[in-house]
């Protein structure tokens, strides 16, 4: 049985405040800039009001100040890895926080003081104080002072109050299944089911569901229309703080009750599904070469087809529809 450990985060301000999620793109192996526009799943440098991911195996660098002036109000959560080279620095408001989830890392380039995180004003991270930090652990303006000698002495250790187990999302026909169940979750006082369709740039609550004594949640959604959605369950507790789950991938795919008949055809075809499909498709008619011999494109507005590939040479083909670059269905049909 698998256990998923849950991020936390402390909500120490409004969610209205949460202008978006912005999530590092670069790998381990090749660090990016966190001034870097290109670094982030936004375009640009995150800013004030944003939820920002560093997921693991990813690395984001701060190589000088990062913010002059006005420090943002930013909630960072830090799965992957945080480097510091010298003279780097994060200066975040007193509104702020940092996690660090089981495994995230702030990894320091040498021990020069000028490496630093501050909240509010006051020290929580300093290479000279701290070295190399690897979490669970979170800091906020209240979590104390950063000291020598003392690794945490800026973060505070945490425990997870909530597990996941088997948090999965799968498809039933034209319907979204996410189905998840919880241990030690009496402190919870709601789960919402969360959904991005566009590669987690921007979330949307889906539907919400209550605490149940059993600890198992199932919740359904008629398909999304795009063919990859992102998943997560963001979890309320009653003490005012909130959780996010592991993020899991979801894609669109046609029900395996899709009808193309008759086969063998001697030129017409019908071909139908159980639900309509959810936008503009293309079917194509390859030869056992793989040639491209015919596309025909599809409304998405309707559930079955009449098609004619008469004009066709006789012979096996390769039927497949393709809809935003995904592919929907393949198989094959002989004409005669």
């Amino acid at each position: 049985m698998k256990t998923i450990l849950l991020t936390f985060l402390f909500l120490s301000f409004s969610f209205s405040l949460l202008a978006g999620t912005v999530t590092a793109l670069t790998t381990i192996a090749s660090p990016g800039d966190w001034t870097t526009g290109t670094t982030w799943s936004s375009g640009t440098v995150p800013t004030s009001g944003d939820l920002v991911i560093i997921p693991g195996g990813k690395a984001v660098v701060i190589a000088s100040q990062v913010y002059g002036g006005t420090s943002p109000t930013l909630i960072v959560i830090v799965n992957g890895t945080l480097n510091f080279e010298p003279s780097g620095k994060l200066n975040l408001s007193a509104l702020s926080s940092i996690q660090l989830s089981v495994g995230g890392k702030i990894s320091p380039k040498n021990s020069s003081a000028s490496q630093l995180i501050t909240i509010g004003g006051i020290l929580k991270y300093s290479a000279a104080n701290n070295g190399a930090l690897i979490g669970p652990a979170i800091a906020d303006v209240l979590s104390g002072l950063s000291v020598p000698g003392q690794p945490f002495s800026g973060f505070n250790p945490y425990t997870l109050p909530v597990y996941l187990e088997n948090f999965t999302v799968s498809q039933k026909s034209n319907m979204v299944i996410v189905h998840w169940q919880t241990t030690a979750a009496s402190a919870v006082n709601r789960f919402e089911v969360q959904r991005s369709e566009d590669n987690g740039h921007s979330w949307q609550t889906a539907g919400s569901l209550p605490v149940r004594s059993n600890g198992i949640y199932e919740f359904e959604e008629l398909l999304p229309s795009t063919g990859t959605i992102l998943y997560r369950l963001q979890i309320s507790e009653e003490n005012g703080a909130w959780l996010y789950s592991n993020v899991v991938s979801f894609s669109r795919k046609v029900p395996a009750d899709v009808k193309l008949f008759p086969n063998p055809t001697t030129g017409k075809l019908q071909f139908s599904f159980p639900a309509s499909l959810s936008g503009p498709a293309t079917m194509q008619f390859a030869n056992l070469a793989g040639n491209m011999a015919k596309q025909i494109a599809l409304t998405g507005l309707q559930r079955s087809y009449q098609l004619d590939i008469g004009d066709l040479t006789k012979g096996l083909y390769h039927v497949t529809i393709l809809q935003a670059g995904k592919r929907l269905f393949a198989g094959t049909i002989l004409l005669q």
